[in-house]
C-alpha cells in the first residue's frame, strides 16, 4: 500500500512522515537570483518546528590543504 500526500509518503524503501510541501515560495531571500537562503520571517520556521537554516555559504568548492585552488568560472 502506498500513500501520497504532501505530508506522508511510504514507499517499499522509505516512509516520511510530517514532510512539509508548498507550491508557494516558502520564504526564499531571491530565488529569481538562485539565492536559496531563507528569510528570518520564513514560513517554514512556523511551520517545520526546529528547522535549521540550511548554510550554502559553506556549501560548494573551497580553498584547502587539499585544493590549493578552485577552478575558472567561465
Amino acid at each position: 500500500c502506498r500513500e501520497h500526500s504532501p505530508r506522508h509518503v511510504t514507499t517499499k524503501y522509505m516512509d516520511i512522515v510530517d514532510n512539509f510541501a508548498t507550491e508557494e515560495d516558502p520564504g526564499f531571500v531571491d530565488a529569481k537570483s538562485l539565492n536559496f537562503a531563507l528569510r528570518s520571517n520564513a514560513v517554514v520556521y512556523e511551520k517545520v518546528p526546529g528547522f535549521q537554516p540550511i548554510p550554502f555559504e559553506r556549501i560548494g568548492l573551497y580553498v584547502d590543504e587539499y585544493r590549493i585552488e578552485l577552478p575558472l568560472r567561465r
